[in-house]
């Protein structure tokens, strides 16, 4: 048997969506050697032109997940604020939402099914979890740039380019009375 029970279901999605033929179907089931997850995506790739969010989309079928595009995801100042940064690079997990008691969760490996009940332990939270590409979370981790200011952040930089010249005011310097232009 060369392909696995999931990269058979992988390929029949693919067929099931038209990508491949039934005849190219049976072509890689015959294949005599047994296909490694990434030996399998570069042969549909390179070999059947199947694009990567198609085969991204038909794994998360065959697994049962929602597929979820990491790389199009903006981390905030409160991604990491139920779970730790550190444990999400170690986990390859990325949380991006909460609905109610509900945490969204993709993971890279979703074979791995300690880790959301590491998850649930450490926030009281049930975790849905989402299929996400590997290198799309290391992505947002090697990045960190990609990662907005906060309103604290923007206010600590401003005091600090005006520290330098800082001006005392004296009550005479400040004045309640206020003129109006005669135009108005």
């Amino acid at each position: 048997m060369a392909l696995g029970k999931i990269q058979t279901q992988i390929v029949a999605k693919l067929v099931e969506w038209a990508r491949l033929t039934s005849d190219q179907q049976a072509e890689i089931a015959a294949r005599p050697e047994d296909l490694s997850g990434e030996d399998l995506d570069k042969l549909l790739q390179d070999d059947y032109k199947v694009s990567p969010f198609q085969l991204f989309a038909a794994k998360g079928r065959a697994l049962g997940l929602a597929p979820f595009n990491v790389a199009h995801y903006k981390i905030n100042p409160t991604t990491f604020e139920r779970i730790p940064q550190e444990f999400c690079q170690e986990h390859l997990v990325l949380p991006v939402g909460q609905i109610g008691d509900i945490l969204l969760v993709a993971f890279a490996n979703p074979f791995d099914l300690a880790v959301p009940s590491k998850i649930n332990e450490m926030t009281g939270k049930r975790v849905v979890r989402l299929l996400a590409r590997e290198k799309d979370i290391r992505d947002k981790f090697a990045k960190g740039a990609d990662r907005p200011a906060g309103f604290a952040d923007v206010v600590e930089q401003i005091g600090q380019e005006y520290a330098e010249g800082e001006v005392e005011f004296s009550s005479e310097d400040v004045s309640e009375e206020y003129s109006w232009p005669s135009s108005l």
